[in-house]
């Protein structure tokens, strides 16, 4: 019997290129533009973004996605999710927050979201959150969930998006509009 190598390769994490974005086509696009894919890197606009969905329907394959192509940029993210007991203190070396599944948040977690939305926002740098469903049905401390409530996309089972996305990534004060229907994001 002979062995035959095979080139399976090491499994690679969620990135931008290999999220099938479907019908969340718009916050796919919308979180690429921001991360200045397609043209020249320009300043990021620290105006918040939230996506919203039901379990599996690529919400922290977004934000894992994004962190990896910031660290690939040679950017530091915050990372805060159910799973961290402990989250360090805010550090202004971040380019970025991501806050994921929020609405999984102990008392403790919140309190590091909020602090770290607070410390974010002062140094004009952006916070990218997801949850289970749009802020104001979030079982949240009123001042995490009001920041949470600005501009979001939700995100749709099976990764089908419905609803509209911000104005443009970029741009610093987008017109506020509200998204409806299945992955919704929100720009915070």
């Amino acid at each position: 019997m002979k062995q035959i190598a095979l080139d399976i390769g090491l499994s690679t994490g969620p990135t931008m290129q290999n999220f099938f974005p479907g019908p969340n086509r718009p916050a796919w696009e919308h979180l690429n533009l921001w991360l200045g894919r397609g043209g020249a890197q320009a300043a990021r606009s620290p105006v918040p973004t939230y996506l919203w969905g039901a379990s599996g329907s690529g919400k922290t394959h977004l934000l894992k996605a994004v962190r990896e192509a910031l660290r690939e940029q040679g950017a530091v993210v915050g990372w805060l999710d159910a799973g961290m007991q402990e989250p360090p203190a805010f550090s202004e070396a971040w380019a970025a927050v991501l806050l994921d599944d929020v609405h999984l948040f102990t008392a403790v977690q919140q309190q590091a979201a909020f602090n770290w939305f607070v410390h974010a926002q002062t140094l004009q740098r952006t916070v990218i959150g997801s949850g289970d469903q749009p802020p104001a049905g979030l079982r949240l401390r009123d001042d995490l969930r009001t920041r949470l409530h600005h501009r979001g996309a939700r995100l749709g089972p099976e990764g089908r998006a419905a609803g509209a996305l911000p104005a443009h990534p970029r741009r610093r004060h987008a017109p506020r509009r509200h998204a409806r229907g299945a992955l919704a994001h929100r720009d915070l």
